[in-house]
Parts: structure tokens; C-alpha cells; sequence
């Protein structure tokens, strides 16, 4: 079997990512979703020893929402929509009750290590009230399930998401 065919989808938080030297590639093997403060999420690659290596040169992302109605997933505002971009938020717009699939296709470069893959990010979007409405209107909140990887690739997802906060206005 080609190892490059075997890739493994983690989901981490900002925190508990450690990033690679300057000029290490990735090994095409695992791809890192990491919660960022923003509300928004970036892909990275991994290095040999696990740590998370920029794959901006590697490939190029898209992210395509099955249902617009109750999650979008956009480039956030600021950033520019260029194949260099390897950011993405997901924002809730209605709560729903079955989950609404995100899914993320990553497309390589010519010399990458990765081949083409796509992983599914089941959300569901709840709206919470934590102070009376009067004060603050109530929040709604994307939370990403278990990735689940399709395509070209198998499948290993080893870490569930936190919820990711909402964009801030």
C-alpha cells in the first residue's frame, strides 16, 4: 500500500500544538485541524515527530457547507481568497438538530507530499443564552464532530473538537 494513501485527521487546540523548525516538510501522512482563538481553524502537516509543519506551499484548501442555512464555512474576514490560505471559520446561522457536514477537500501541489483528500466535519450549531436577552443577545455556537476523512485516503481520526466560539462582529 502507498503510505502517502494513509492519512490521519486530529483536531487540537492553538495551545497544544507544537510547530516545526523553518524548512521542515511535511511528511504527508496527518493533517492537523487547530482551533484558533478566532473562532477559525488552519490545517497544517506534520514533521517526522509529530509537530505541526505550514502546508501553504503544499496544497490548496476549499470548504463547502451541505447546508448554507445553519453553518457557513468562509476564509475569515481579513484574509485574503487566495490558494496560499490555509484558514477557515466556520459560522453558525441557525441551530440545527442533525448534524450539518462541512466538508474540506485539500488539493496538493505538484511536488507535495499529499495526495488529495477530503475530510468531512459533521457541525452542529446550537444558540446558548447565558445572560438575559435584554443585556446580550443569545450565541450561536458551531461544534465540530469527528472528522472523517474520505477520497483518496483511510481514515483515523484521533481527537473530538471543542466547540468553536462565533466570529467576533
Amino acid at each position: 500500500m502507498d503510505q502517502k494513501a494513509i492519512v490521519i485527521a486530529t483536531c487540537l487546540k492553538r495551545a497544544e500544538i507544537k510547530m516545526a523548525a523553518s524548512g521542515v516538510r511535511a511528511t504527508g501522512k496527518e493533517l492537523l485541524f487547530v482551533e484558533e482563538e478566532d473562532g477559525s481553524c488552519t490545517v497544517f502537516g506534520t514533521d517526522e515527530a509529530g509537530n505541526a509543519v505550514d502546508i501553504r506551499d503544499d496544497a490548496t484548501l476549499t470548504m463547502t457547507s451541505a447546508d448554507a442555512a445553519y453553518v457557513t464555512a468562509e476564509t475569515p474576514h481579513g484574509l485574503p481568497k487566495d490558494a496560499k490560505n490555509m484558514t477557515f471559520r466556520l459560522r453558525g446561522v441557525e441551530p440545527t438538530v442533525d448534524p450539518v457536514v462541512v466538508s474540506v477537500n485539500l488539493a496538493p501541489a505538484k511536488d507535495s507530499l499529499f495526495k488529495s483528500v477530503g475530510v468531512d466535519l459533521p457541525c452542529v450549531v446550537t444558540k446558548t443564552a447565558t445572560v438575559p436577552r435584554s443585556i446580550a443577545p443569545p450565541t450561536i455556537v458551531v461544534t465540530p464532530g469527528m472528522p472523517v476523512i474520505h477520497g483518496s485516503a483511510v481514515a483515523k481520526a484521533k481527537a473530538k473538537p471543542a466547540a468553536v466560539p462565533p466570529p467576533h462582529a
